[in-house]
């Protein structure tokens, strides 16, 4: 039976309105892959992390660019061991001068790059950056995949690593800025998936093309095909450079770039398309938006004299921000000096030196690979 309604006087006065809940941004589909197009730019470094390693250790490549180590290399398949002839010891076949200056110079040219990336994204904005980014991912894959010689390899690994300078400072922040807050973590999650997916594309890359038509067995000649597989191998990193150029290219600046640059109509635009119209949290994201650009530019009277002097690079060292300092830097040392890159990088040249066969060692660096990936999650 239906409960009846109370009739007494207290009862029967109007309940308050209920709070109408804040609406929460949405996330538009288009805008949004637009504004996720950073993300190729860390799978086009995880890419070339994984693929360097893996075609140092294909004989036809170092045949045709690094006889001495190719050279080094029979001489210890040779000699039975043990052999006191250095030429002929496995772990001196990959010691070249200039082997390890055609490996080392994507990162010089990515550590010189990263020194002006922070400038140019500040002055031109985090979409020319990524632009540019592009652009240098493109022409050093163009000359590396086709290189005839020695400098031709080491010009386009210089470029790829002025790619990876600029895009590694400007893609995070961009992909910050124009993230809803809550999914601001999940897209930043995403830089690093891409990066440990593109080092285990690369390996598994590396064993189907590089091992393919007897290129990769150092006893017997390689295929017409097998001497340049290593070409596709390399060549296969313009899907992430071209995904980074175009995505670039089509979507807009991130919101807080443009009213930090000035350009308060075209960031407030921006921020509207991305979140799907007016409302939803607009006005409230804006207001902030507006009022650390405004804050950036011109200090409020209640701003110390000290903080109003401090140079933009010398604002994580203020005792404000000093814990989210200790934070970052803890993790990026934790990272680095794990010797993570150390270890995806020399894993199949390492296997190779420890007697591995060139199979067994792109599938050690396989494994490494899936570890990583699988670590990321």
């Amino acid at each position: 039976a239906p409960a009846r309604a109370c009739s007494c006087e207290s009862c029967s006065l109007p309940s308050p309105p209920h709070p109408r809940p804040r609406p929460r941004p949405r996330l538009r589909p288009r805008p949004l892959c637009l504004n996720l197009s950073p993300t190729p730019s860390q799978t086009h470094s995880g890419y070339d992390l994984g693929i360097t390693g893996g075609i140092t250790t294909s004989p036809p490549f170092l045949q045709s660019f690094f006889p001495a180590v190719s050279a080094r290399q029979a001489a210890a398949a040779a000699s039975a061991p043990p052999t006191d002839d250095p030429a002929a010891a496995a772990y001196c076949k990959f010691d070249d001068p200039l082997l390890t200056f055609f490996t080392s110079s994507a990162f010089l040219a990515a550590a010189v790059a990263s020194l002006f990336a922070g400038g140019l994204s500040r002055r031109a904005g985090r979409r020319a950056t990524l632009l540019a980014a592009g652009v240098a991912f493109l022409l050093g894959t163009a000359l590396t995949a086709g290189a005839v010689h020695v400098a031709m390899l080491v010009a386009g690994r210089v470029l790829l690593g002025a790619g990876i300078g600029l895009a590694n400072a400007a893609a995070p922040t961009f992909l910050a800025e124009v993230a809803p807050t809550r999914a601001r973590a999940a897209c930043g999650a995403m830089f690093q998936l891409g990066t440990t997916f593109a080092v285990l594309f690369s390996q598994v890359v590396n064993l189907l093309v590089l091992d393919s038509g007897g290129g990769s067995a150092p006893d017997r000649p390689p295929s017409a095909w097998a001497r340049h597989a290593w070409r596709l191998a390399i060549g296969l990193a313009f899907l992430p450079a071209v995904g980074l150029t175009v995505g670039a290219a089509l979507c807009s600046d991130s919101p807080a770039s443009l009213a930090w640059r000035g350009h308060r109509h075209a960031a407030r635009a921006a921020l509207v398309r991305l979140r799907g119209g007016e409302g939803a949290g607009v006005e409230e994201e804006w207001a902030a938006i507006s009022q650390a650009a405004q804050a950036a530019a011109a200090p409020s009277p209640s701003t110390t004299a000290a903080a109003a002097t401090t140079a933009p690079w010398a604002l994580p060292f203020t005792r404000a921000l000093r814990p989210e300092l200790v934070v970052a830097s803890g993790i990026a040392a934790g990272s680095q000096l794990g010797g993570i890159n150390a270890i995806l990088f020399y894993v199949a040249p390492t296997a190779a030196s420890l007697g591995a066969s060139p199979r067994g060692a792109l599938g050690a660096a396989v494994a490494v690979g899936a570890a990583l990936f699988l670590g990321t999650f």
